[in-house]
């Protein structure tokens, strides 16, 4: 026996007592039910997207986790709908209230998740409600540096520039080939005091991190210093003449 009550209130609790009779309409308290105290669960249970990288990242692939507010049944992966991104086969898990999946981005940008309402059912057969959509950005190209400042120099400064799709946290530069870097001042427009530089050639490279945590180094580039001006000679032309003419007098007597 299956009876539907409708226009009850969420979350209030009822009593509910069943009277039955027999065919000759006779009602007596045996046909009363057993008391039973339920309360009515209207409420539809709401899923939440996270994830444990922070954004911009670096991750590949990158971990979601959904949580619902109540147990539910019925959620697995085609409940799930992304842009930027595939879904790791065999990577879904969980149950209840909760439930992972590592994603692979398909290139550096943004990811979007998105899971739409009915996607589960509670335990009184509640549809979920749909989530808020999650969205996460993969980076994983570190900045690109430029050297401005020209070779040959005599200036005390070497300087340039470094891009990146987010930011640029940090530029190194080493003047050694890569063996020790120091620490630039500034990073999308940065410069290096080169002034206990001695005039000469040096093999420059740039090392540069963005906020995904991407770190790359450059190829060496060549970089002569000479500070050093010109020496000028100076000749007196009239001992130019005197040795030609002794040279002349030699000849002649010969």
């Amino acid at each position: 026996l299956q009876y539907e009550i409708t226009g009850l209130t969420p979350t209030t609790q009822y009593l509910v007592q069943v009277a039955a009779h027999n065919t000759a309409n006779y009602w007596g308290d045996y046909g009363l039910s057993n008391t039973a105290t339920t309360p009515v669960d209207t409420t539809k249970p709401t899923p939440t997207i996270t994830s444990t990288q922070s954004s911009p990242t670096n991750a590949s692939p990158i971990n979601f986790q959904v949580t619902f507010d109540e147990d539910v049944t019925g959620f697995d992966a085609t409940d799930i709908t992304l842009t930027g991104g595939t879904i790791v086969s065999g990577s879904f898990s969980g149950s209840g209230s909760n439930y992972s999946f590592n994603v692979t981005p398909t290139s550096d940008g943004t990811i979007t998740v998105n899971i739409a309402a009915g996607a589960a059912k509670d335990t009184a057969t509640n549809n979920s409600n749909a989530a808020t959509q999650f969205s996460i950005t993969s980076d994983r190209t570190a900045p690109a540096p430029t050297i401005t400042t020209t070779s040959p120099t005599k200036s005390n400064t070497l300087a340039g520039t470094a891009t990146d799709a987010n930011t640029v946290t940090l530029v190194e530069v080493s003047t050694n080939n890569g063996s020790t870097f120091t620490t630039a001042t500034g990073t999308t427009s940065w410069s290096l005091d080169i002034s206990a530089l001695n005039d000469g050639t040096y093999n420059v490279k740039i090392r540069t991190t963005d906020n995904a945590g991407n770190t790359a180094t450059s190829t060496a580039s060549t970089l002569q210093i000479d500070r050093s001006a010109p020496t000028p000679t100076i000749t007196s032309r009239s001992e130019e003449h005197t040795s030609e003419l002794q040279s002349l007098r030699h000849l002649v007597c010969r």
